[in-house]
């Protein structure tokens, strides 16, 4: 399933390439990754809007606004997460919102810890995690709230990373909660506490999107490095530093290889071993807007 700019969400089959469905009400683009859940297709698109349809025809099933007029305060960025009959999502409104699966009607909605556009979901599906503007990472149950304007907080742990917008989402794997920020410094908390286990700074910003495979994260930095991170310890098992430019996209791990490109025109693949290159490829383009990034 994919939307382009001409402001229409596809669904394709993907052995023949035939549409089987298009849904064209979208008033502007979606540039999330859309959330496939009990038989409904959920997203957010930068025309206010946050969009449930039914997967096996396209139909709308509900759409939900969060009371702002501005496009810029849409609930789009967000990679939205589902547990409990319930969609989890944040935006630059500063809101943790959670909404009825199947209706769209909020179940609560909070802007007590002024997060933004990252959520994360708990590998047993009864915590969700958010990053705050400001130094704070919280954790929220996925159970009942205790009214429409509180949640259950689990905790809400002081990070020390500073003024934050990052988009990367926190992942939990192994009880270990992995969080990346805008000013380079990548965290692992214990999941159940919010305690530090480890930090390590980089030199720039990491906006990519993590892949964790085998208690080890692969993510790209701004200064131009691909790294493997032990989740558990925060050791750096190998850093590429060939590329000439930042990484934003989820870096894929197939056959013991990592895959991904940059912003540099190439895509690389590399031995998941130790970091060594394989081979990259280019498109015949110099001009890096057109990268496979």
């Amino acid at each position: 399933m994919c939307q382009h700019f001409t402001l229409h969400f596809h669904k394709f089959f993907i052995k023949t390439g035939a549409v089987k469905w298009s849904f064209n009400e979208l008033k502007n683009y979606v540039l999330t990754r859309p959330l496939v859940y009990n038989n409904k297709l959920y997203f957010g698109a930068w025309d206010t809007y946050f969009y449930a349809l039914n997967l096996e025809d396209g139909s709308l099933a509900w759409k939900w606004k969060n009371g702002k007029g501005n496009p810029k305060l849409s609930p789009a960025s967000v990679w939205p997460v589902a547990a409990d009959g319930k969609i989890f999502i944040t935006a630059p409104d500063r809101y943790f919102t959670c909404l009825n699966a199947e209706t769209g009607e909020v179940v609560w909605r909070t802007n007590k810890y002024k997060v933004r556009e990252t959520v994360g979901l708990s590998e047993d599906g009864k915590t969700v995690y958010s990053k705050c503007m400001w130094d704070t990472v919280v954790a929220i149950s996925t159970g009942e709230p205790i009214s429409m304007e509180e949640p259950k907080t689990i905790w809400a742990a002081h990070a020390d990373f500073g003024y934050e917008h990052n988009p990367a989402m926190p992942l939990e794997k192994d009880g270990i909660l992995w969080v990346s920020t805008k000013n380079g410094l990548l965290l692992g908390m214990d999941a159940k506490t919010g305690k530090e286990l480890w930090h390590l700074t980089t030199n720039q910003a990491v906006m990519g999107a993590t892949t964790i495979h085998d208690g080890v994260a692969y993510i790209g930095g701004g200064d131009g490095r691909m790294f493997a991170i032990d989740i558990h310890t925060g050791e750096v098992k190998w850093a590429f530093s060939e590329l000439k430019n930042y990484v934003l996209t989820r870096p894929l791990v197939y056959n013991d290889k990592l895959y991904f490109g940059t912003w540099d025109t190439h895509f690389y693949a590399l031995n998941l071993a130790d970091g060594s290159l394989v081979w990259k490829w280019n498109n015949g383009r110099s001009n890096p807007k057109l990268s496979p990034a």
